[in-house]
């Protein structure tokens, strides 16, 4: 009879931290695929300041053909607008640069989700940057692609601003006044 050394136990091995994500949200995958890691910060930002510019393109390019065209706009046409709005930014953020950015396309959702603990802090600013930037880019391209017709009040009356009584100061305290410190 032969006796046989007893197997090693396995010791799994440390690997990464997994956190726990809120409200559906996942680290933005690796273009490498999903055990490479979270993709670096500049190709998500690239990827969040193009689809902010697409969206903006294609909302202001949506107001154009369903309100500016005719300013006695049919009742329905507000609705049928947010159903465009509201699959545009289901399309985008489900596409392949929107699964790697995160698909925020708003500084306000980067900001809720720090504040939820989902999206580091130091990448808040860059994207918020990106954000901002690309929804100025794709504003402007469609000025260049729709001319005169993008700044008729019907185009220009659907973003969004304060009221023109109050002042910028009064904007900018109500703006500060809402923001509640981390909890």
């Amino acid at each position: 009879m032969t006796l046989t050394p007893a197997p090693e136990p396995v010791v799994p091995r440390p690997g990464p931290e997994i956190r726990p994500t809120t409200v559906g949200h996942r680290a933005p995958e690796s273009p490498h695929g999903p055990d490479a890691g979270p993709a670096p910060l500049l190709p998500r930002a690239v990827c969040e300041a193009a689809l902010t510019a697409l969206l903006l393109f294609l909302i202001v390019t949506a107001v154009r053909w369903l309100v500016g065209p005719d300013p006695g706009s049919a009742a329905a046409r507000p609705a049928v607008l947010g159903g465009v709005v509201g699959i545009l930014l289901a399309l985008l953020m489900l596409s392949p640069p929107g699964r790697c950015s995160g698909g925020h396309l708003n500084p306000a959702v980067t900001l809720a989700l720090w504040r939820l603990g989902v999206f580091p802090g130091r990448e808040v600013v860059p994207y918020a940057v990106a954000q901002l930037a690309g929804s100025v880019s794709g504003v402007w391209c469609a000025g260049l692609v729709w001319g005169p017709a993008a700044g008729r009040p019907p185009v220009r009356h659907a973003s969004v601003r304060a009221d023109p009584a109050w002042g910028d100061a009064a904007v900018l305290a109500a703006e500060a006044g809402s923001w509640r410190g981390r909890r």
